[in-house]
C-alpha cells in the first residue's frame, strides 16, 4: 500500500489502517449490490492497472460472500461487486436504509457503516456492519450512567459510605461493617 497517513478519507470511505476499512453504505450498495472504489484507495485491495478485475472473499460471521472487482470499458471506474444475499443481509440489519432506498427515498441521520479487515492474504476481507445509531445510543448510555454514578456516589458520601468503585457494585458503608 503507498504509504499514507490514517484515517485516510476518500470520498464514503475512511482508510484506518493498511488492513482496516469502512465504508458508508449508500444506495448503490443495498439496491446494486456493489460500490465504488475510488482511485486514491484501490491499493487497500491491492488493485493494480493491471490487475483491475479480479475476485476476493468476504465473510461476515463466518459466511463467506464471493466478491468481484469490475472495471468500466474506459478503465477509469472500479466497483465492487457482491452477490444479492449479501445485501439482503445488509437489509435485515438495516431495514430502514433498504425499506427508504427502495422507496427512492433518502436516509434520516448517519448512514450504516461496513468495516473491512483484511485477513488470510490479500483477497479474504472479514467484514462487520456497524449502525451509527447504536454507537451514539451505547456512548449516551455510558455518560448516563457515568452521570448517574457520580449523583449516587456524591449522595452516599453523605450518607457514610467510605469507598466507591467506578463501574463496580463494590461499596464499604458504616452499616456494612456490622
Amino acid at each position: 500500500m503507498v504509504a499514507i497517513s490514517y484515517p485516510y478519507l476518500s470520498h464514503s470511505w475512511t482508510i484506518n489502517s493498511e488492513n482496516v476499512a469502512v465504508k458508508r453504505l449508500d444506495k448503490s450498495a443495498f439496491l446494486h449490490g456493489g460500490t465504488g472504489i475510488p482511485r486514491d484507495i484501490r491499493s487497500f485491495f491491492n488493485l493494480s492497472e493491471q490487475d483491475l478485475a479480479r475476485s476476493i472473499t468476504l465473510v461476515h460471521e463466518g459466511s463467506r460472500f464471493a466478491g468481484r472487482f469490475s472495471v468500466d470499458g474506459t478503465k477509469t471506474r472500479v466497483r465492487l461487486f457482491w452477490p444479492p444475499k449479501l445485501s439482503e443481509l445488509m437489509a435485515q440489519f438495516f431495514p430502514e436504509y433498504a425499506d427508504r432506498y427502495r422507496h427512492q427515498q433518502e436516509p434520516i441521520g448517519d448512514p450504516p457503516l461496513m468495516r473491512f479487515r483484511r485477513e488470510q492474504g490479500r483477497d479474504i476481507y472479514e467484514i462487520e456492519f456497524i449502525d451509527p445509531k447504536r454507537i451514539i445510543a451505547d456512548v449516551a448510555e455510558e455518560r448516563f450512567s457515568e452521570d448517574d454514578f457520580q449523583e449516587a456516589a456524591a449522595a452516599l458520601a453523605k450518607e457514610g459510605v467510605e469507598h466507591v468503585r467506578a463501574g463496580t457494585s463494590f461499596m464499604k458503608t458504616s452499616t456494612m461493617r456490622q
